[in-house]
């Protein structure tokens, strides 16, 4: 069914006049009618009888009734798709990786909403590794995640480096040391994350440089960033972690600064190098987070 038939048939029923729905519609008088006849022929009944106080038939104010909501959703249509032409509105599929996803994502999207209402985003959580494939698949549009060791087909736009501090329980006595140094661990039961976590793989990294892999012995593998300060806070062991899971601090806990290594992996935006794929707005998103939000994204 021809939209155009229907919006005819509404804009009739709305001035209460053929002439008037031409008028409105600019079209000719016989337009009109030719309209309302074709769209009586589809569907095979009655729409509209002059001599009825509000010229329709039972057929015609159950079709009415019925198809407002249509004719709603398709001016809709209309004015999304011209802001999508516009680059006012567009649809993004997302990949991030913790601690951001809950730490930083709900505060960034919120912004950037506030400056682009109408568009859409799917988001998906995983570490750098799992995130590398989907995006190579076009699955998702654009990740922000650590660098990748392998960077082949990828395009990385560093945004900062992640703040880490030694996450202890509150009477451990490194707390009362001013100068705490990464030697200083090598009789503590270290709590790391599992699997292809940059986390880790950035501080066995700065252990093997410093040539003390003795700190590697006593380690405990946990699957979830987010679940290592309670084991911290019940004395299981420390952690160096990114400041930004440490907050807010728990009960029990607290954070110290680790001498020379309080920077950490590199955080950014991750790519296809294939730029011909990527969309007008996650152009645009990638843009807005190069100059506008880097500051606030990395506290």
């Amino acid at each position: 069914m021809d939209i155009r038939l229907l919006k005819t048939f509404h804009t009739i029923v709305k001035l209460g006049s053929f002439q008037g729905a031409a008028e409105e519609l600019m079209y000719s008088q016989s337009t009109v009618t030719i309209h309302i006849q074709k769209l009586e022929e589809q569907l095979g009944v009655k729409l509209i009888e002059r001599n009825k106080k509000n010229g329709l038939t039972e057929a015609g104010q159950f079709l009415l009734n019925i198809t407002e909501d249509l004719l709603k959703e398709y001016r809709d249509v209309n004015l999304i798709f011209n802001d999508f032409l516009q680059g006012e509105a567009g649809y993004i599929k997302l990949g991030v990786s913790e601690p951001s996803t809950s730490k930083r994502l709900p505060s960034l999207l919120a912004t950037f909403s506030n400056i682009k209402p109408n568009v859409q985003f799917e988001i998906q959580a995983g570490t750098t590794m799992m995130l590398t494939k989907p995006l190579l698949n076009s699955e998702i549009d654009i990740a922000l995640c650590y660098s990748p060791i392998n960077l082949n087909e990828l395009e990385f736009t560093p945004l900062f480096e992640e703040k880490m501090m030694l996450l202890l329980y509150e009477d451990h006595p490194l707390a009362e040391q001013e100068i705490i140094k990464l030697e200083d661990l090598q009789n503590e039961t270290l709590l790391f994350t599992i699997g292809e976590c940059p986390f880790k793989y950035w501080i066995e990294q700065k252990i093997k440089l410093k040539e003390l892999n003795t700190l590697l012995k006593n380690q405990i593998g946990i699957g979830s960033l987010t679940s290592i300060k309670y084991f911290v806070q019940k004395k299981i062991g420390i952690s160096i972690l990114p400041k930004i899971e440490c907050m807010p601090l728990i009960p029990g806990t607290i954070m110290r600064p680790i001498e020379n290594i309080s920077d950490g992996p590199i955080f950014g935006i991750l790519v296809k190098s294939d730029n011909s794929t990527i969309s007008s707005m996650t152009r645009q998103f990638k843009q807005y987070l190069i100059e506008d939000y880097t500051k606030e994204f990395s506290i």
